[in-house]
């Protein structure tokens, strides 16, 4: 769906004008990361580094009777919070038609943050993946 750039290329490939590709991705408000940064950014935010007191405790406000939730139940407030079997996670989840889901969460219990990309769109269960079948079993194990 991309035009190639007239003249355009880069080790010896062809460069695409992806200008429109902005239309089709709403994660992070079409910001682009890496796992990396993600996760200098998750330390200080998740460790209450980053904002004032109140400002963290409004961030923060999903955890509030979150224990008292079914298993795989969540709540939403500026960030998500979900109870699972190994612990509650409080998250932000982000996806796009580009191609890109991705969790930034952390599981205060054990003060461990979890950054996870994963490079498929539309199967709807993405996030619930990397949750249960990356984090749970790591959890468990360690």
């Amino acid at each position: 769906m991309f035009k190639p750039v007239p003249g355009g290329k880069r080790g010896g490939d062809e460069l695409l004008n992806t200008t429109l590709a902005a239309e089709r991705v709403d994660a992070a408000g079409g910001i682009v990361t890496t796992m990396g940064d993600l996760a200098k950014f998750a330390s200080p935010l998740y460790r209450g580094k980053l904002l004032s007191p109140k400002s963290q405790a409004f961030l923060e406000a999903a955890l509030q009777g979150s224990g008292t939730l079914p298993i795989d139940k969540h709540l939403t407030w500026t960030l998500q919070a979900m109870r699972k079997p190994y612990g509650t996670l409080i998250y932000k989840e982000g996806d796009g038609a580009g191609g890109v889901n991705t969790l930034m969460a952390y599981l205060p219990a054990r003060d461990e943050i979890f950054i996870g990309f994963a490079n498929s769109f539309g199967f709807f269960n993405e996030v619930d993946f990397m949750m249960d079948d990356v984090i749970g079993p790591w959890v468990a194990n360690n």
